[in-house]
């Protein structure tokens, strides 16, 4: 008995040490990851504070001031406008000067169709404009500017060029939007397939009931197209342009019926018929 007692004070004596042991080891952990954190800590605030500074140094340096602005596509605006409508104070910063802000600002203009600017450390900014390039003229009271998107721009002013074909017969609406779009896209085709290029006409009417008619600038031969199929009806008209040149006659009016069939009469005031089915 007497050995079974001192045996067991022994263990308990170990066991008290061992959890003293490991109060000291979970006190150590806490220590270092105390000294960890703040050490962390210590690291962000610094670099905190060093940002801050950084960025109040780049605002406020002289050395990152805009001093030039260059404009690329310049056509019919000139730099001078599309500068005084970016708003650029004096002593600008180029690093934060809002660029999407500037773009809106000239693209208030309206020959203005599309602005990209760029940075060039550490004075320069670089502003290149894709302007809208007129086709046509739209006169409804007013004489305004159409681009070849068919995209009605602006008001015709004393110092625009207006030399180019214009539009007539249609009001502000919808549907004479579509219309619109649909004139300039044959006025281009018929550029592009030299039957009738842009300088050699000088009006195209839309009527609800015939149609587009085109007048040349040249003796104002009326050229009535009608409503659609104009692709056809242009290779056509090009089949009656050569056949006319070759009989050297002079045609006081073509009326393209169809595809396949145009009317033309003739400065006699005789009526020729035309009908053509097959086309090389």
């Amino acid at each position: 008995m007497k050995d079974y007692h001192s045996r067991k004070i022994r263990n308990r004596r170990g066991w008290y040490r061992g959890k003293k042991l490991f109060a000291l080891a979970t006190m150590k952990r806490f220590f270092l990851l105390a000294i960890r954190t703040t050490f962390c800590l210590s690291i962000i605030l610094v670099a905190s504070v060093s940002l801050h500074f950084l960025i109040n140094f780049i605002i406020q340096s002289s050395c990152l001031e805009i001093k030039d602005t260059q404009f690329e596509g310049c056509q019919n605006v000139s730099p001078q406008e599309l500068m005084t409508l970016a708003g650029l104070r004096p002593g600008a910063n180029i690093f934060t000067v809002s660029l999407k802000e500037i773009s809106q600002r000239i693209r208030a203009n309206p020959w203005v169709k599309e602005v990209k600017i760029r940075r060039t450390f550490p004075h320069l900014l670089t502003v290149k404009v894709n302007e809208r390039v007129p086709v046509a003229l739209v006169s409804h009271k007013k004489l305004f500017l159409v681009d070849e998107e068919g995209i009605l721009f602006k008001e015709v002013e004393a110092n625009d060029k207006v030399n180019m074909p214009i539009i007539t017969g249609l009001s502000f609406s919808q549907q004479n939007s579509d219309r619109l779009k649909r004139i300039i896209n044959l006025l281009k085709l018929a550029d592009k397939e030299a039957v009738l290029p842009m300088e050699m006409v000088s009006e195209v009417h839309f009527d609800a009931n015939y149609g587009i008619t085109i007048y040349t600038l040249q003796d104002a031969i009326p050229i009535r197209m009608g409503f659609g199929d104009y692709g056809k009806k242009l290779a056509l008209l090009a089949t009656i342009q050569e056949d006319l040149y070759a009989r050297q006659v002079t045609p006081e009016a073509i009326d393209i019926i169809s595809s396949e069939t145009a009317h033309v009469k003739k400065l006699s005031s005789s009526q020729m018929k035309i009908n053509t089915c097959e086309r090389g």
